[in-house]
């Protein structure tokens, strides 16, 4: 099964002229969260006026506008033909970046290829992993070992395991534990969430806006990692903290869950 998934992922490559190496593929894995820090890492890349091509379950755009329905990607049963020709076609459409949010925790992940930037949103919430999960964490594993930045969630026991078979750059961000980037003196309000964040010894203020038909308070511990993990993406990517925080803000969050 490896081999087949070695030489599908290979030809199609092959295929389609290796379009991952035109651009820079960031993957955005972990249980819950995928989507919306997508939505959040495409919405401050938009901000540098590059081209930005953005892959998950609710939505995939180039620069705002919608793939082509025969081009649409089912990310839960990822097709290696179908990835490298939406890669090709975005590549094509001069997009420097290009999000990617998909379940890490199959056998589809061999199917990926070299991601630049791999993020983490989260994978478990217990500090001890269970048997059970053990493949799945070797799994999500697989694309962070070949990249060249990781940006890992601290408050999550699988950072430790993903950190220690990396050598890759690293950026870290969190709530609870010491981090690069920390959120700091999170309110809630009526249309969203206020938090501080930590950034190489700046202090910096940041409005998520939430639906209202979503239980704000509840949300708010959900949200605001996500928003770190792209927040952390950025600055590793020397992205400006006022465009950072444009991003951010120019998301409407309506859902907390995928």
């Amino acid at each position: 099964m490896k081999l087949h998934n070695y030489v599908t992922t290979l030809l199609a490559s092959i295929w389609y002229r290796f379009p991952s190496r035109k651009t820079n593929l960031i993957l955005v894995a972990g249980s819950k969260g995928k989507d919306i820090t997508a939505a959040f890492i495409y919405s401050i890349l938009k901000q540098t006026g590059q081209d930005v091509g953005l892959i998950c379950s609710t939505q995939q755009i180039i620069n705002d506008r919608p793939l082509p329905k025969n081009l649409f990607l089912d990310t839960s049963q990822l097709n290696p033909f179908k990835l490298q020709k939406v890669l090709r076609e975005m590549v094509y459409h001069n997009c420097k970046y290009v999000i990617l949010a998909i379940n890490t925790h199959t056998d589809q992940v061999r199917y990926l290829p070299s991601c630049k930037i791999c993020v983490l949103t989260n994978f478990t919430k217990n500090q001890n992993l269970s048997s059970d999960m053990v493949n799945q964490l070797y799994l999500l594993s697989l694309p962070f070992r070949k990249a060249s930045l990781i940006v890992l969630n601290k408050d999550d026991a699988a950072s430790a395991y993903l950190s220690r078979l990396s050598q890759a750059q690293r950026v870290t961000y969190g709530i609870k534990n010491e981090a690069q980037i920390k959120a700091l003196k999170i309110k809630s309000g009526e249309w969203g969430v206020f938090f501080y964040y930590t950034n190489s010894n700046s202090l910096w203020k940041n409005q998520l806006s939430i639906d209202r038909a979503i239980k704000i308070k509840q949300a708010a511990p959900k949200i605001i990692p996500l928003a770190l993990a792209a927040i952390g993406t950025g600055a590793a990517l020397n992205i400006p903290e006022f465009r950072i925080k444009k991003g951010l803000e120019a998301i409407d969050v309506k859902t907390v869950e995928n």
